[in-house]
């Protein structure tokens, strides 16, 4: 997800109210979603700070205002209205200085979802007893596709997804996107947590083999809240070893995450290198009920073959 700002060349730029009273006006309309019939009488007035050039007003696609709505070019109203209607509308507006009059269009974003991670986002303490969220600011991947979209509690917040900024740059508009942090340390304990659990069920089975010696499950971190291994690890007797001398197999576990997206790959192997059996699981974090399932299965068919390779490959026949 992406936070849209302007191309700046210099200092000073950004578009201010005409007032206290319109800056009042246009947050309860555009951001707080009030009175919103008031619209048809509204035609916004915007003042730009002096870093701006007449040149610059006429050719950027979006500008950074003293509150949080979103000012388009003209231009990009245009090309973009008919793919956004859904989720935004474009009311008309200027922008007025001594360099001339420019005309643009600022966002109604029409959707709303949940897409603030006030949890883990920083914390602010106020003189009053108030807590508000302050930086390092995250945010949370919808479960819906969606372009732009403010944030159900603190509407203050909003967003673009990519599909929004593939959008914008297949039509070469001049605007900025800063990539957003996705917190994952949740996921990644969830998940880390079910691969462990899910182990663990199958700890004694491995144990009870007459042909085990130890069983050790071990984590490791690899990227902290993104990447991650977890290790079971069956070392074989000795003295029952076939001419091969394979004595240790192992069921690795390794995933990735990345913008509310779990990439999951499982590996049973011996310590040859040789793989017996794998799985791959490529979902919604959110779906840890579907993670475990996928897992569970690649545990089950390692269980039931589990005699039928041992012995196959590793164990002297004459045990």
């Amino acid at each position: 997800m992406y936070i849209l700002s302007q191309i700046e060349t210099n200092g000073n730029q950004i578009l201010s109210c005409k007032s206290l009273s319109d800056s009042e006006r246009y947050w309860d309309i555009f951001i707080d979603r009030n009175h919103l019939n008031k619209l048809k009488y509204l035609k916004p007035v915007l003042i730009p700070s002096s870093g701006y050039s007449r040149v610059q007003l006429e050719n950027l696609d979006f500008f950074n205002c003293v509150i949080p709505i979103p000012v388009f070019s003209e231009r990009f109203k245009e090309r973009i209205e008919d793919v956004l209607c859904d989720e935004m509308d474009f009311v008309h507006g200027e922008i007025i200085s001594a360099k001339g009059n420019v005309s643009i269009y600022i966002g109604l974003i029409k959707n709303v979802l949940h897409v603030f991670d006030e949890e883990n986002s920083g914390k602010r303490f106020l003189c009053n007893g108030d807590v508000v969220p302050d930086s390092p600011y995250y945010y949370i991947l919808p479960q819906t596709d969606f372009y732009i979209a403010r944030d159900s509690k603190y509407p203050s917040k909003y967003v673009v997804s990519e599909k929004f900024k593939e959008l914008c740059d297949s039509n070469g508009f001049k605007l900025i996107f800063s990539n957003q942090p996705i917190y994952n340390m949740k996921w990644m304990n969830e998940i880390t947590g079910k691969v462990e659990e899910v182990f663990n069920d199958y700890v004694d089975f491995f144990k009870g083999q007459e042909s085990t010696s130890k069983v050790f499950v071990s984590y490791n971190c690899r990227i902290p809240n993104v990447s991650g291994t977890t290790y079971l690890e069956i070392l074989l007797k000795e003295d029952m070893l076939n001419e091969k001398d394979i004595d240790l197999l192992t069921i690795e576990i390794n995933y990735d995450i990345k913008d509310g997206v779990a990439d999951v790959r499982g590996e049973f192997f011996g310590s040859d290198g040789v793989i017996l059996n794998e799985f791959h699981h490529h979902a919604d974090t959110a779906d840890i009920d579907g993670f475990e399932k996928s897992l569970v299965s690649f545990m089950e068919t390692i269980r039931n073959e589990y005699d039928d390779i041992l012995y196959k490959k590793f164990i002297n026949p004459k045990f």
